[in-house]
């Protein structure tokens, strides 16, 4: 277990591209209570990866696909919110495309709101947020 804590959004982004030269899974779910930092963390990842794009969290739509654009071992960066969600099943997944995408390789998938489905997904690494402060997040890697 690794804990991290950042004190700004530019710290939490900083982790993210920290991160993910060294991770070597294609699947991280991001858990914690609203605005806890999980979608900066994302758009700290879509920066290294050379996505232009705004990167929101995608709450309504539960999914958004970016293309990669920088030299990486993923061809996109799956970026889904499961948080309107009240208990995913495993047709679910299939029926979003997100099983589709975790069973790819070449996508690098990034789901918050994990514990709508985590029986399915409890094998996958987690980052845990939590606010400490205005400003301060305390991010685990388990």
């Amino acid at each position: 277990m690794q804990k991290i804590i950042t004190a700004s959004d530019i710290e939490t982004k900083k982790f993210a591209r920290d991160f993910l030269p060294n991770f070597d899974k294609n699947v991280v779910l991001l858990r914690g209570e609203l605005g806890s930092g999980k979608t900066v963390f994302v758009k700290g990842a879509a920066e290294v990866l050379g996505i232009t794009e705004v990167v929101n969290s995608p709450t309504y739509v539960i999914m958004k696909i970016y293309k990669i654009k920088n030299k990486s071992k993923w061809q996109y960066l799956v970026h889904a919110d499961l948080y309107r969600l009240e208990k995913v099943t495993g047709i679910d997944l299939q029926n979003l495309g997100l099983a589709e995408h975790i069973a790819d390789p070449a996508s690098l998938v990034m789901i918050e709101w994990p514990e709508r489905c985590l029986t399915l997904l409890k094998r996958y690494p987690q980052l845990k947020f939590g606010v400490r402060g205005e400003n301060q997040r305390e991010i685990i890697l388990s």
